[in-house]
């Protein structure tokens, strides 16, 4: 999927919109395992959010997290010392060096969150 952030104009003619749309698609096809799957992964969110246990913080995903002091501060001392490992055997990986620092960055701010806090 490709998103075209960039706006030439508020306000765009159809013919111009046609041109560059906000959302392109390429060569998707989605299959009922991926309806499935999809449809389970929000089911353990609902269940998880009724029960008070959210899923464990994935710092792959920390990037777009809009809640990320929210997240930050609601980690157990256990949670930080296992993402700490998690970081610690990220950096030994044979990961690209791009993805390893999505890691080391996150895991930075989250620091760097609980810091403020503790100051």
């Amino acid at each position: 999927m490709y998103v075209n952030a960039s706006k030439a104009n508020w306000v765009l003619t159809d013919e111009e919109y046609a041109a560059k749309p906000d959302l392109r698609v390429f060569h998707v096809t989605i299959t009922d395992q991926d309806r499935i799957g999809l449809r389970d992964e929000l089911l353990d969110i609902v269940v998880r959010s009724k029960e008070g246990r959210p899923p464990k913080l994935d710092l792959e995903k920390w990037t777009f997290n809009n809640f990320k002091t929210a997240c930050a501060l609601s980690l157990s001392a256990e949670e930080y010392d296992e993402l700490e490992r998690q970081v610690a055997m990220v950096r030994r990986s044979r990961m690209p060096e791009w993805k390893k620092r999505s890691y080391i960055v996150a895991f930075e701010q989250i620091t760097s969150i609980l810091d403020k806090e503790v100051a």
